[in-house]
This record gives C-alpha cells, sequence and structure tokens, in this order.
C-alpha cells in the first residue's frame, strides 16, 4: 500500500519522525543531525516567530483596511434636546425599514450612542440610525406658499436636513429659483465702456453698439452654423426616476418651464428616455434649474472637437494695447438640437414631461459641439486678434482703428449668424481686462483679483474633497508660483488613495498652504511672451526636484515669462548629478515647448560639463538620448555662476518644510 504522497511524488515524505527515526536507526549520525531536543526547540522557535510575525502582519493589514473602509466616516455630533429621526422597522414587515419620529435626545452615552425619549421609555441608539430634524419655522414657508393655504396651518411642517460631508458649504438656498426673463430686459447701451478713453472714443464705441443692435441683447438667439447632435453606443433608452423636490419650490420650477417653453427652448416629450431635474446652488445663493445627464453620458460618444488653450491664448496678447471682451448670452441655448435626437434630452418634472429643442447644460460633448459652432463663427473673418475660449471672445489689438475694425466684423458676423451677446458682461475698449481668471494688460499678466481673494479667504481644508477644491483653484495659477511642486507636495500627499477622508493636518501641511496663499495673494505679475524677442530658458536640478524659469529681456533686464518645477521620483533621485542636470535641461525645454519650438534660444545652467554634452562622445546611454532629443531645437547652452542662477535654483531646492 502506497499514501497519497507517495504516488504523486514518488517518494515517502520527511517529516518530523522521519527524522528522529533516522537519528535513532543511524549507527553513524552525521553531525549536522540535531538531536531530538535540539530539533524540537528550533522547531518551537520558528513556531514562535512565525506565529509573531503574522499578529504584526495582521495589525498591519487591519489599519489598513481600516483607512480603506473608513475613509469617509467623521464624527456626528447631536446635542441633548435636539430632535431626531430613528431608523425603525416598520410594523407588518421587519425587514423593511423607515425613518420615524421625531424624538428627542436625551444625553450621550459613550462616542456613538445616544440615549432617545420614546414616548415613557428612554432606549439607546447609535448615531448611525439617527438623523437630525430641523422644523420649519413660519418664515421659511414661501409667500407663494402661504397664499395658496386656505387656513393657516395648526401643524408644525418640517423638513429632513440631510447631513453633508464637512466638504460641503451647508445647504441650498432654496428661497427662489431666479426666473428666464421672457422679454429681453438689456440693451445695446447696458454694454460696459471703458470710462478712462477719450470721448471721442467712447462715441465711437456706442454709435458701434447702436449700429448692432440685433447682437447685443440678454435674450439667447438663434444659430444654425452648428447643431447638437448625441451619438449613443446603446440603443437601449436611458431612464432615471426623478429625485425628490422641495414643496416649496415645485411652483417656482413649473413657472420655469411655463417660461423655457414660450421661449421655444423646450417642448412636450413622450420620449422613453427620461432624466431627472436637480436643484444646484450658485455664487449667489440662488439656485439653478439643472438636468442630471450623468447616465446618458455614460454611453455618449466623445466628441474630439479640441478645445482653446488658455496658455497659447495668452501667449499672443504682447502687443496688444486694447482690450474687448463680448460673453455670449446662454451660449448652449443658441445652438439648437437635431430633431432624431430631442427625445434623448427628455427630462421629467413635476408638471410633466419635456425634450430640449436648444442644446442643454450638462451634455457630455455639449462644450465640443459650441466650441466648433463659435469657430465656425470667427474662422471666415481671418482675424488673428480675435481669440475665444467657449462662450467668451475677445478682441486685442495693437491700434485703436484696429480695435473698432475688428470689433465691428465680430458684431456684424454675429447678426449674421444669428448669435447675441449679453449687453451688462460685454466690456470694450480697456487698456486692462479680467479674461480667463487672469488680469491681462501693457504686456503683463497677473491673476484675478476675485481668484486671489477667494484663495486668501479660504479656511484650512478638512477633507480630501477641500484639499482637491483647493489645489485646483491654485493650481490654475501655478505659472505665478516659484516651485509649486515642492511647496504643495505635503497637501498633495494628503489626497492619496491610502490617506483618511478627514485629512491629518500637519505643521507641514500648514506652512504649504500658508506658502501658496502668500504666492498667490501678493500680487504675482509676469511678463506676456514675445515672440519677436529671444527666449531665456534657466533650469537647476537638486537632490528633490528640478526647476525652470522662461525670461525675456524688457527694459534691458530679464523678466519671468513663466515658473516650472517637477517633483522627482524615486528612480531620479538616484540619477547621477549630470543626469539629473541634464534630465532638468529636456523636462524645461518640454514643458515651454509651445514658446521654444523653431526658435533660437539660450539655455542658461549653472552645472558645467553640461556644456560638453553637444560636443564629446558618451557611454552613458541616458545622457545620450537625451542628447539626441535637444538636437531638434535651436539653442546656445551657456553655463552661468550659480549666484545668477536664483530663480531655476529656487524653484528645485527652496525647502518650506
Amino acid at each position: 500500500m502506497f499514501s497519497p504522497f507517495e504516488l504523486l511524488y514518488g517518494r515517502e515524505v520527511r517529516g518530523p519522525m522521519q527524522v528522529l527515526r533516522q537519528i535513532w536507526t543511524d549507527d553513524e549520525s552525521s553531525e549536522e543531525l540535531r538531536t531530538t531536543i535540539g530539533h524540537i526547540v528550533d522547531l518551537s522557535n520558528k513556531i514562535e516567530q512565525t506565529c509573531t510575525l503574522a499578529r504584526e502582519n495582521l495589525s498591519k493589514a487591519s489599519l489598513r483596511h481600516a483607512r480603506a473602509y473608513d475613509k469617509n466616516t467623521r464624527q456626528r455630533h447631536l446635542a441633548k434636546g435636539d430632535k431626531v429621526l430613528i431608523l425603525l422597522p416598520v410594523k407588518h414587515n421587519k425587514l423593511q425599514l423607515t425613518w420615524k419620529g421625531p424624538y428627542k435626545i436625551v444625553d450621550r452615552v459613550g462616542s456613538c450612542n445616544y440615549r432617545v425619549q420614546m414616548g415613557n421609555k428612554v432606549k439607546v441608539y447609535h448615531a448611525n440610525l439617527l438623523k437630525l430634524y430641523v422644523e420649519r419655522t413660519a418664515s421659511d414657508v414661501p409667500d407663494g406658499a402661504a397664499a395658496r393655504s386656505a387656513e393657516p396651518a395648526e401643524e408644525e411642517v418640517a423638513i429632513v436636513m440631510h447631513e453633508m460631508s464637512d466638504s460641503e458649504d451647508g445647504g441650498l438656498n432654496t428661497d427662489k429659483i431666479p426666473l428666464i426673463p421672457l422679454a429681453p430686459k438689456e440693451k445695446w447701451d447696458d454694454v460696459v465702456i471703458n470710462a478712462e478713453l477719450s470721448v471721442e472714443k467712447q462715441k465711437d464705441l456706442r454709435n458701434l453698439c447702436r449700429s448692432h443692435q440685433k447682437a447685443l441683447s440678454d435674450m439667447p438667439g438663434s444659430c444654425q452654423l452648428e447643431e447638437c447632435e448625441i451619438k449613443l453606443s446603446t440603443s437601449e433608452p436611458v431612464r432615471v426616476k426623478q429625485y425628490p423636490i422641495p414643496h416649496s419650490q415645485r411652483e417656482t420650477i413649473k413657472k420655469e418651464v411655463q417660461t423655457m417653453e414660450k421661449m421655444g427652448v423646450i417642448e412636450p416629450s413622450v420620449s422613453p428616455y427620461s432624466s431627472p431635474v436637480v436643484l444646484t446652488q450658485k455664487r449667489d445663493g440662488t439656485v439653478r434649474f439643472c438636468i442630471d445627464y450623468r447616465k446618458l453620458n455614460k454611453v455618449t460618444e466623445f466628441d474630439s472637437e479640441p478645445i482653446p488653450d488658455a496658455e497659447q491664448i495668452f501667449a499672443r496678447l504682447q502687443q496688444a494695447e486694447y482690450f474687448s471682451k463680448l460673453d455670449l448670452s446662454k451660449g448652449y441655448w443658441q445652438v439648437g438640437v437635431k430633431e432624431k435626437d430631442r427625445a434623448k434630452t427628455s427630462f421629467s418634472t413635476p408638471g410633466g414631461q419635456y425634450q430640449w429643442t436648444k442644446m442643454p447644460f450638462g451634455l457630455k460633448t455639449a462644450s465640443a459641439i459650441f466650441t466648433r459652432c463659435v469657430r465656425k463663427l470667427l474662422d471666415p473673418l481671418g482675424r488673428e486678434d480675435v481669440e475665444f475660449f467657449m462662450d467668451d471672445i475677445l478682441i486685442a489689438t495693437k491700434t485703436w482703428e484696429q480695435h473698432l475694425e475688428a470689433l465691428n466684423a465680430v458684431l456684424a458676423r454675429l447678426e449674421e449668424v444669428g448669435l447675441t451677446a449679453k449687453p451688462s458682461k460685454c466690456h470694450l475698449g480697456f487698456r486692462e481686462l479680467d479674461y480667463l481668471g487672469h488680469r491681462i494688460g501693457h504686456g503683463k499678466i497677473s491673476p484675478d483679483d476675485d481668484k486671489t481673494e477667494k484663495i486668501r479667504r479660504a479656511e484650512k481644508p478638512r477633507t480630501k474633497k477641500e484639499v482637491r477644491s483647493f489645489l485646483g483653484l491654485a493650481g490654475y495659477y501655478r505659472k505665478f508660483v516659484p516651485d509649486f511642486a515642492r511647496v504643495s507636495a505635503p497637501l498633495t500627499d494628503l489626497t492619496k488613495k491610502d490617506q483618511p477622508e478627514k485629512v491629518v493636518w500637519t505643521k507641514e501641511c500648514e506652512t504649504a498652504f500658508t506658502t501658496l496663499k502668500q504666492c498667490l495673494t501678493s500680487k504675482p505679475i509676469l511678463i506676456l511672451p514675445d515672440n519677436s524677442k529671444q527666449y531665456v530658458l534657466r533650469t537647476d536640478a537638486s537632490n528633490e526636484a528640478l526647476g525652470a524659469v522662461l525670461l525675456q529681456e524688457q527694459g534691458g533686464n530679464l523678466h519671468p515669462v513663466a515658473y516650472a518645477s517637477k517633483k522627482l521620483n524615486s528612480a531620479e533621485r538616484n540619477y547621477s548629478t549630470i543626469e539629473k542636470e541634464c534630465l532638468g535641461v529636456v523636462w524645461g525645454v518640454k514643458r515651454f515647448e509651445q514658446y521654444l519650438y523653431a526658435e533660437q534660444f539660450v539655455i542658461e545652467t549653472d552645472h558645467q560639463p553640461l556644456q560638453y554634452l553637444q560636443k564629446s562622445k558618451t557611454e552613458n546611454g541616458r545622457l545620450m538620448r537625451w542628447a539626441l532629443q535637444l538636437q531638434q531645437h535651436s539653442f546656445t547652452l551657456k553655463v552661468i555662476p550659480g549666484k545668477d542662477n536664483v530663480g531655476a535654483d529656487f524653484l528645485s531646492r527652496a525647502n518650506y518644510q
């Protein structure tokens, strides 16, 4: 008879018993064979070490799993006397739960439990089973709702305040939804004209606006240059149940829907498609009427129309002296939806189902379609002094005569195709102007005052979402901040996947947060790039980061056009000094390639061995590849003293921790 092991492997099992047998029966025992006691002690020690290692790994895994599963958890606090709803089973079905109440909190038990007064009994419930209940006062009831009530309500009307995450700024102000005007409220004379212009120039602009009145209105026009087409990857209709709408907003939503129907923006629908209406908060506290197209967007084919690059727009404004800005009135609503695709835009309201005849906000392809429309609008003009980004059209010219000519051409083109610009958002004839979050003019560019004020007033983030929000706003102006990557590193580390949702704020985080705010609120100014002048690129590298500064001459001195920095990854930190310095040059050229391509420029560095990179042969494959990569550019490599390379050196070596 053979054991399964012997049948499988063709030999006997050599276990502890076989070893002991060999020791006892072998007359000439090898010195390598241990005694029985030694073997048992050895085996016991190994088992003990294995158990210790297993316990340590289990503890680490538990902490890792706790961070992953508890990343959205937060401490909830209920005060004594607060009213709450309790999640309890219904009487007829113990498996079905519903919110019951309200009941009063008696006191707190431990960190997560509360005693709740339920009639004559006091019971203990976990915080996860409780929801705060807020009574609505008489002042919270809208006038329209009070007028519809024949008798004053004897009972208190309550709403459940769904508790939000710490990253949200309170609840929605649902007191009012601004209704869309059915008739124009603004005219051509509501255009904002630069008051610092001479009387003659202001008169020229007014006459120009008067002659193009049709193009200046707050009512959206109707353009035939482009239509919204929705291509889906599936033929199955997309349906989403309507979300609950506050009773106080039903009448207002109904009026807005009626207004949009009279304007011809929407029409009744019997489509199998349906998306829900949602209310989102605007900056002024009022509520915006929106449609949630997320599920429809998941099956919508992507439109690859390129969106204009703001940085490239700014790069073409160096010589401009006069600026004007036109903002299209509800831009998306000026583009129609193809007849065959209107059913796909259907949405549900308390008053019925409707579909869009004009392109709605929220569609995945809306921005690409609208960009194509504006490009078709402006391309026939063939003017290099007219730029656009979405619905913001910028006219930037060197002389006043060119400015009037360009402005007249754009307004005439708007009239021709049926588009309109909102007068109160049109700014004409300015030497300095706010555009795309930047202040431009006099050959310089700086952050918008409103945005820097928002950064200055920003409070310390408490959650990953708030950290991302702050970094998103600050990162938009990273070209103004020397060593942005290194300064913001403690904050970006907080957003990593393995970090808890409620951030752990350290001294390094506070230093990074304060430094970014100081850099962006101290009015940083860069000069606009001038392609007629030579660029100078300064680079440097340290053990932690790369730094680069793009400069141009102005007034006899070199002034920064943009800053850039990059943290080195773990592999790049192992490079030799010359490899890091060469990487800094290659990365700096690539980072500013849109300015340097096909241009003769100068690279300044404080690392002398780099000047031989173009001349001598090297056995280092990495350096050789980088040298070949740089050959497509026409540049002069210049070695400067370290004390003169202050910009790039600061970017790569500054320590804010």
